[in-house]
């Protein structure tokens, strides 16, 4: 895809939720949800709302586990 933006998702796994953050533009977005798949959706949700950024130019590249409970 032509013009894709990529970015590290990093999640961290706590107790029945996942937690995942972003940097873009020295902006850290964080949030949470009960899957990996439904985070990545609201992680291209926050990065609309707050950079503009549309969700099919989006690819999460890497998922990055720091941590287990």
């Amino acid at each position: 895809m032509k013009n894709t933006l990529r970015k590290k998702l990093i999640i961290e796994n706590g107790t029945g939720a996942f937690w995942g953050r972003v940097y873009h533009e020295d902006n850290l977005l964080v949030d949470e949800a009960e899957s990996v798949e439904k985070l990545q959706t609201q992680m291209r949700q926050l990065l609309l709302d707050f950079h503009d950024l549309a969700p099919e130019f989006i690819r999460v590249r890497d998922r990055v586990p720091v941590g287990r409970t």
